[in-house]
Formats: C-alpha cells, structure tokens, sequence
C-alpha cells in the first residue's frame, strides 16, 4: 500500500505506532511491518495521540473560499484508534492536541482556544482573541500556550486554563510577523522533573 504523507508524523506514547495523515485520510501504522490502519478518509492537517496511545484527535479540511472573504475551515474530531466508528465530532477548529492527563482537548477555534472534553461535552473558550496558534498544553495541564502576532512582531501568552487569566512570557519579538515565525508548536514546555 502507498501512502501519500501531506503532514508530520506522530509517534504514539509508546512509541509502537505512528499516526500521519495521507491524502486519502488518516492512518495508524504499526513499526512492526504489519498492514496500516485507516482512521479516517478525511484530509488532515495535524494528529495527536492520547496520552494513553488509544485514541487519536485530527483536524478535517471542509473549506476554503477567499473569494467570498471565507477563510479555512477545520473541523475537530475524536477517534478510538481500534473502534474508528465511535469517531467524535468536537467543533469548528484546527490544530487538537490532547491534555496531559487524556481527560481534554484543546483546539484553535475561531479567535481563541476551544478546551473540550475528550468525549465531545462541557467546552470552554480560554486565551487571548487574535492569536495566531496555539502552542500546547503546560506539563502540569493547567496553562495553554498561543501566539499573538502585533505588527512585525509576535507575543507569546500563557492562559490558565481554569481562570482564563493570561500573562504574556515574550513581547514583541522581531521576526516580521507571527506567520513567518513557522509553525507554532515549534514552542514547546519543558519536562517538569521530579529532581528539581
């Protein structure tokens, strides 16, 4: 079977399994030479693992029309890697990725950050209006990352996820413009160690 890699791939927690998406959908593959797994026949531009390596959440490409002012449009979906058929539909968004603890999903949204739970209830909107990307979840999964682009320049925010507070952690960073700063989960936490 050929498949057509269109995204970076995803190592499971375990490191057994990649996901990656495919122009003909998304796709689990096992490193031990057997056959890959579809996930779902939607075009994807991003896929994250649970942290327990059993379900995967993807976004799904549905429009694009800049004549008529319409931007890009994702929807957000949930699915148990071994039961595709028990997919979950999440929202309107792009770029999911799973909270530490597996219980919630964090997605851009329209202007902000949509915080779901895994099963599809219960969101919230967190973070600043106008960012440019979301950056992931804190280790301890209680701040999100994003990046706000201000002219020329980009600031880096932290949210609490439970109060909605936010504090900017870099301001005003020369690099054009957030855009050209490259894809924004080249910002990452760093491990929290127990031997600090």
């Amino acid at each position: 079977m050929r498949l057509n890699v269109s995204a970076p791939i995803a190592w499971s927690p375990k490191g057994d399994l990649i996901a990656l998406t495919c122009s003909n959908g998304v796709w689990v593959v096992p490193l031990d030479g057997s056959a890959p797994r579809p996930i779902a026949t939607v075009f994807s531009s991003s896929v994250s693992w649970s942290p327990d390596g059993t379900r995967l959440a993807f976004d799904q490409f549905i429009q694009r029309d800049p004549a008529n002012g319409l931007p890009n449009l994702y929807k957000v979906w949930a699915a148990p890697i071994d039961d595709p058929a028990a997919t979950v539909r999440l929202g309107l968004g792009t770029l999911p990725i799973w909270s530490p603890d597996g219980d919630f999903i964090a997605y851009q949204g329209n202007d902000r950050v949509i915080v779901i739970a895994a099963g599809g209830r219960g969101s919230q909107t967190v973070g600043v209006r106008g960012a440019y990307g979301f950056g992931g979840w804190s280790p301890d999964g209680r701040q999100i990352l994003q990046m706000v682009d201000v002219g020329k320049a980009w600031d880096l925010i932290a949210t609490d996820v439970g109060t909605d507070v936010h504090r900017t952690i870099l301001h005003a960073v020369p690099t054009g413009s957030a855009r050209s700063f490259g894809h924004v989960l080249d910002v990452s936490w760093q491990p929290v160690w127990a031997d600090r």
